[in-house]
């Protein structure tokens, strides 16, 4: 396990990276009042809720700016590069 200082805007952390590739997230030892929001970032990284890849409403790429297929949240999201 592979163990090295980090920082957000949540406090500083140790990140324990893991053999089978997952991260966990530790207060650091100096930290003054730790928030358990930074536990949350390591299972955050793999979760099925992530936008894996870069995606835009098929509405935006099939209309022209400033439309909107009124479905926000409701209509596929098509990935790109």
């Amino acid at each position: 396990m592979t163990k090295q200082v980090t920082s957000s805007l949540w406090g500083a952390g140790i990140v324990a990276s893991r053999p089978d590739g997952h991260f966990e997230i530790k207060p650091h030892p100096a930290e003054p009042d730790p928030s358990r929001i930074n536990e949350n970032i390591g299972g955050a990284l793999r979760s099925a809720a992530r936008i894996q890849r870069p995606s835009i409403q098929k509405s935006y790429l099939e209309g022209e700016p400033g439309t909107c297929g009124g479905e926000r949240g409701a209509e596929p999201f098509i990935k790109v590069e």
